[in-house]
């Protein structure tokens, strides 16, 4: 199949980067090696698109890839702008928790996409995360808080599901819910 040949092509070249990671290989013995991270991003995205189980799981290997090549961010960007991002909502955890760090640039795509299209997919993991982000004055800390933001904006038009988050976090810890409620009756 079409997803089994792009696979194929993304383990061959995945080996590769591993290697060379581990120092087990030698460069000079393929003039093209430098290709790997971007025909790595390009295979398994298409072996996504396509249906694969097996790309699926190997999402967070991309994220790697793009971290450690940043020059493969804009075939990455690009290739998932023309997916649906409903194969990405499996991961909306891991993509979340990135937004305050240096790789957030690319998933921010995804998570604008999910957070408009299937906004109950992504409010819960965003609203645990969203607690937890330092920025600090940075200029990619500013764009990554000014996208959080963003994010923020759109999900707080849905009300209902709000409420419910909120619902949420008062279940969690009841205690301390009541121990304010009672602090507040008492001033």
């Amino acid at each position: 199949s079409v997803a089994a040949a792009h696979m194929e092509l993304a383990n061959f070249c995945n080996r590769y980067l591993c290697a060379e990671n581990a120092k087990n290989f030698d460069l000079k013995k393929i003039p093209s090696f430098n290709e790997f991270p971007r025909i790595l991003i390009e295979s398994l995205l298409d072996a996504l698109k396509y249906g694969s189980t097996d790309a699926h799981l190997l999402f967070p290997r991309l994220l790697q890839i793009i971290e450690n090549n940043p020059s493969c961010l804009q075939v990455f960007e690009e290739k998932v702008s023309k997916m649906p991002c409903w194969l990405f909502i499996g991961w909306i955890d891991q993509m979340v928790a990135l937004l305050d760090k240096p790789e957030a640039k690319a998933v921010q795509c995804i998570i604008e996409k999910i957070a408009l299209t299937y906004p109950n997919a992504i409010i819960y993991a965003f609203h645990l995360s969203s607690g937890s982000y330092k920025f600090s004055n940075s200029k990619s800390d500013s764009s990554n808080k000014k996208f959080v933001d963003k994010i923020k904006a759109i999900l707080e038009k849905e009300t209902l599901i709000t409420d419910f988050v909120t619902a949420l976090d008062h279940l969690s810890a009841p205690s301390v819910i009541f121990k304010d409620y009672v602090n507040e009756l008492v001033q």
